[in-house]
């Protein structure tokens, strides 16, 4: 397994609700452009920047219900045409915005158990033809859906410790072959599935402080030669593993 080597170490942000602050960031992405883009949780908003000098600053989002509003957005991806897709946890739905105006504003889910329905959506990830894939946190499930209609709503998983199950899932990625890959805290491990069918089921790690061992880890991503990286949260570090 190769190393996480820390060269070229850059930081940005100090606490606050100010131009280049942060209140608990909770998930970073990245544009065709190189641009970050931050879900800056307890600040209620998105931020924005060309680079890590934090230059082109720009932020989106209020406290609140409506347009244009957020409340402890935790999870960001974005596509192809780098629209803007957030994990807009507290309200209990998807949002999709064009750019940092807000444009073309959209949103998918209320709050429930049941169809079209989240209970604290943690984090959103999209697949290759476009669709979008939700770890519905208190739910204990995956979602996926076509578009932000909710057509081809799918949902896989149930709350526990077994095959098929999961307790308060969080991050979610997917690899070059459309394997979907989940952190799951609760069971201090990461899953993986080659669909939403659940087929080749699979996990990693088991509570420790140790290799091998995960201590509520938060975050999952996986890099174009199919390196896994995972933010293990109560361990205080970033892992980074081989799965074939």
């Amino acid at each position: 397994m190769d190393g996480i080597g820390g060269t070229n170490w850059a930081a940005l942000g100090t606490d606050g609700p100010g131009r280049r602050q942060f209140s608990a960031p909770f998930r970073v992405a990245v544009d065709s452009q190189g641009r970050i883009y931050v879900a800056d949780k307890d600040n209620n908003r998105i931020v924005r920047f060309n680079d890590m000098s934090g230059s082109q600053w720009t932020s989106f989002g209020n406290r609140g219900k409506g347009r244009t509003q957020l409340f402890g957005p935790t999870g960001i991806a974005i596509d192809s045409s780098n629209r803007i897709y957030i994990a807009d946890q507290n309200n209990n739905r998807i949002v999709r915005v064009d750019d940092m105006t807000g444009r073309n504003w959209t949103t998918f889910g209320s709050f429930g158990q049941g169809e079209k329905e989240f209970s604290g959506p943690s984090a959103v990830a999209l697949d290759p033809d476009g669709r979008i894939y939700v770890t519905d946190q208190n739910n204990n499930r995956v979602v996926r859906i076509d578009d932000m209609t909710g057509e081809g709503w799918t949902a896989f998983g149930a709350k526990g410790l077994g095959d098929g199950q999961y307790f308060g899932p969080s991050g979610i990625a997917l690899d070059g072959k459309g394997r979907i890959y989940t952190a799951d805290p609760e069971n201090n491990r990461i899953e993986r599935i080659d669909d939403m069918t659940g087929a080749n089921w699979a996990t990693f790690g088991d509570f420790g402080q140790g290799a091998n061992q995960l201590y509520l880890p938060g975050g999952v991503a996986v890099d174009s030669q199919g390196k896994i990286y995972v933010a293990d949260t109560r361990n205080s570090r970033v892992v980074q593993i081989e799965w074939p």
